[in-house]
This record gives structure tokens, sequence and C-alpha cells, in this order.
């Protein structure tokens, strides 16, 4: 009698837990990643070393929502805010994305830690948007600022897990790479292809 009542308990945990990712349901998402980089390199020069240091940082931003159209499964659209900047001793070099994309999600039936750790994969396609900025000293040490507009195709997939803090809240944290194929603005014969290793930390609340 004791064992079937703690069988009952455990199936009512896990099926609240599971409940938030039934068809019909609603989530919003919100995400940040942050990465710091220092770099100081030696050349050789003549008869000595010339050093140079180079800090590269990011920080990115991504919202998402979706619905759920059957259980487990979501569609729904995630956006990324994504700023850069590199600097040496003489150049500074800006960048700011913008991605919009329609995402699947897929929210595995597997419930660790008494339903409350869940895992998840997604999968996108849309549209993305960066400008870049560059300043720098030409050989005659005069600064000069350039800037560029390209847009084109964005794709981006990736798998992480949620840990619901409750019922409706869960914690996030996942990783994965998007691949962006970029035309210039101005000259769409020069196209830029974009490798990119995202990971970031959030939360969701499922309604």
């Amino acid at each position: 009698m004791k064992k079937s009542f703690l069988l009952l308990i455990a199936f009512s945990l896990s099926f609240a837990i599971s409940a938030q990712t039934k068809k019909g349901n609603l989530f919003l998402s919100g995400g940040t990643s942050l990465t710091l980089n220092f770099l100081n390199s030696s050349t050789p020069v003549n008869n000595g070393i010339s050093g140079e240091a180079t800090k590269w940082n990011s920080i990115s931003f991504r919202p998402s929502f979706g619905y759920f159209v059957a259980n487990n499964l979501s569609v729904g659209l995630v956006g990324s805010l994504d700023y850069g900047v590199t600097k040496n001793r003489d150049n500074t070099w800006t960048s700011n994305t913008l991605m919009l994309a329609p995402t699947i999600s897929y929210f595995w039936p597997m419930y660790l830690l008494d339903g409350k750790l869940r895992f998840y994969s997604r999968f996108g396609v849309g549209i993305a948007i960066k400008t870049n900025k560059n300043s720098y000293k030409n050989y005659l040490d005069q600064i000069v600022n350039s800037k560029s507009s390209l847009r084109g195709l964005s794709i981006n997939s990736g798998s992480g897990f949620s840990y619901f803090v409750k019922e409706s809240i869960s914690l996030n944290m996942d990783g994965g790479l998007t691949f962006n194929i970029l035309k210039d603005k101005e000259d769409s014969a020069l196209k830029t292809f974009e490798e990119k290793f995202f990971y970031n930390i959030g939360f969701s609340i499922f309604f």
C-alpha cells in the first residue's frame, strides 16, 4: 500500500511538470551570453620583439516564444541581438547583428530529478542583418572610419536543458551553432559566410 502511494506521488509530480509542455500551452524565454577575451601576441621585428595586445568582447541577448502544437513539440520565433568589439593598438572593429527566425523545438520525454530536469532541441531558419564598423590608422597615421551593412539567411540549431524551479518557471542553459550567409547591401556579389558557436543562460515562463 505504501509503495503504491509513493508511486502515485511520483507519477503526479511528473505529470505536473510535463503538463507545461502539453499541446495548447505557451512559453516565453530570455537568455544572454557574455564573452571576454584578451590576447597578448609578439612578433619578431628586425632585432627586437614587437608586442601587441588584442581584446575582443561580445554580448548576446536571445528572446523567444513558442506554442505547443503537440505534446512536447512547439513552433515559435527566436530573435537575437549580438554586439561585439575587437580592439588593439591602432584598430577598433565593432559589429551588431540582429537575427529573427521561425523555430521548431522539441522537449524530449525524459524526466530526471523527479521530473524537474528536461532536455530539449531546436532548429530555426530566418534572416540576419549585420552592421560592421572599423576605425583604424592608415600609413599616414590618420584615423580612417569605414562601415558596411550585410543581410541574408541565418540557420541555427542547438540543444540544452531546462530545470523547473517551479511548475511554470524554468532555468535554462543551451548551446548550438549559427550559420549565416550574408550579402553586402551595396554590392550583392560580396558574400560573407559565418559560423558561430553560441551558449545561453536564461529562463522560461510556461502558461
